[in-house]
C-alpha cells in the first residue's frame, strides 16, 4: 500500500473510531419537520404522513395556531419522541434558501405563548427546543432557555438548547455549554449558523465536537437544525453532528444520495399511481423518509462495521479539507 493509501486508511479509521459511540447510541437520527411555511394545508399534510412519521418535529407556533392541542394528546413516543420547536422560524424573517418558503406568520408569538403551548402538549419522552434568541450573548441565550424550561416544568423531557454562536468560536460555545450542562440534553445549532459552504460548517462542527469532548464527561449530542440534505448529512455526521431535521423531505425529491426538483418524482413513479397533487405530495414525502432512513442505517453500519465503501467520497472530501488545511477559516 502506498504512503498516501496508508494515510487515507489511518484517517478513515480515526474518523470511524471517533463516531463509533454516536453510532452505537443510535445516531444519526433524522427528524422530519412540519411547518406552516412549507405546506399550504398543514393539518392535512400532517394527518396524511404521520403514519410514516410518528415522531416528527412540530413548531409550537403551528400547534398553537394551526393544529390545536387536542390533536396531539397522547402521542409521546419512543426514542427521541416528538420534537417541539420554539416556533421562531414560523414568525421570523429568516434567510431561508428555499425560495418557495411562505412569508412569516403574522399571529402573535412570544415566550409566554411558547410556555403555554409547551405545557399543553409536551409530555415525558418528548424533546423540547429552547425559545431561541438571535442577537443575544451565549450566556443570555442559556439563561432565557433555562428559565423557560423551568416554567414549563414537564418531567422527563429532553432539553434541546438551540444556540446562535453569533461569531463565537467552537471553544467558547463548548465552555458555555459545560457550565450549564446539567440542564442540557442536546445542543442545537442551525446549519446557517455553522457557515457556508459545507466544509466551513463541517470544520466548525469538528472543532465543536472536540471541544465538548474535552470539557464534558458525558456525550452531548449535537442537533443541526435545517439540514436534511442527503449529500450534506453524512459529511456533518462524520464531522460530529448527531441529529438532523429539516423541511426538504416535503419540498424536494431525494434519490441515490442526491436532491432533485419535486416534479422529477412524477417521472419515476409508476404511471397511474399519482392521481392528484395531494396523492403526489404524500407519496413523495413517504419516499423521501424511506430514502433517508436507509441512508441513516447505512451510516450506522459503516461506522460500526468499519466498512466505509459506501461513503468513500465523503471521506475523501473531509480528508482534503482537514488534512489539507482547507477549513474555510
Amino acid at each position: 500500500m502506498s504512503r498516501d493509501g496508508r494515510d487515507h486508511e489511518r484517517f478513515a479509521r480515526g474518523l470511524m473510531e471517533g463516531r463509533s459511540a454516536a453510532a452505537a447510541a443510535g445516531y444519526p437520527h433524522m427528524v422530519y419537520s412540519y411547518s406552516s411555511r412549507a405546506v399550504a394545508d398543514l393539518a392535512a399534510f400532517v394527518a396524511g404522513t404521520r403514519p410514516r412519521n410518528p415522531y416528527p418535529l412540530l413548531s409550537l407556533y403551528d400547534v398553537h395556531h394551526h393544529l390545536g392541542y387536542g390533536s396531539l394528546c397522547g402521542d409521546a413516543g419512543e426514542g427521541m419522541g416528538r420534537v417541539f420547536d420554539s416556533g421562531n422560524y414560523e414568525v421570523g424573517v429568516t434567510d431561508d434558501s428555499w425560495t418557495i418558503a411562505a412569508p412569516p406568520g403574522e399571529r402573535a408569538w412570544d415566550p409566554i405563548l411558547y410556555v403555554e403551548a409547551a405545557r399543553a402538549v409536551v409530555q415525558s419522552g418528548d424533546t423540547l427546543v429552547s425559545f431561541d434568541l438571535f442577537d443575544a450573548s451565549l450566556e443570555e441565550q442559556v439563561e432565557q432557555a433555562s428559565t423557560l424550561f423551568e416554567r414549563i416544568g414537564v418531567v422527563g423531557v429532553r432539553r434541546d438548547l438551540l444556540l446562535h454562536p453569533n461569531g463565537a468560536a467552537p471553544s467558547e460555545v463548548a465552555a458555555v455549554v459545560a457550565r450549564h450542562v446539567d440542564g442540557i440534553d442536546l445542543l442545537g445549532v442551525t446549519e446557517k449558523d455553522l457557515g457556508l459552504p459545507w466544509y466551513v460548517g463541517a470544520a466548525y462542527l469538528r472543532e465543536l465536537r472536540e471541544a465538548l469532548t474535552e470539557r464534558i464527561e458525558r456525550y452531548v449530542p449535537i442537533h443541526v437544525f435545517g439540514c436534511l440534505d442527503p449529500r450534506t448529512v453524512p459529511l456533518l455526521f462524520f464531522a460530529g453532528a448527531d441529529m438532523f431535521d429539516g423541511l426538504a423531505w416535503s419540498r424536494y425529491y431525494f434519490r441515490g444520495g442526491h436532491t432533485y426538483y419535486a416534479r422529477e418524482f412524477e417521472h419515476d413513479a409508476a404511471i397511474g399511481t399519482l392521481t392528484d397533487w395531494e396523492t403526489s405530495a404524500l407519496a413523495l414525502a413517504v419516499h423521501n423518509i424511506e430514502e433517508l432512513e436507509a441512508m441513516r442505517t447505512e451510516l450506522q453500519y459503516a461506522v460500526l462495521s468499519g466498512d466505509m465503501a459506501g461513503f468513500e467520497s465523503n471521506l475523501e472530501a473531509l480528508e482534503r479539507i482537514w488534512e489539507g488545511g482547507h477549513n474555510g477559516g
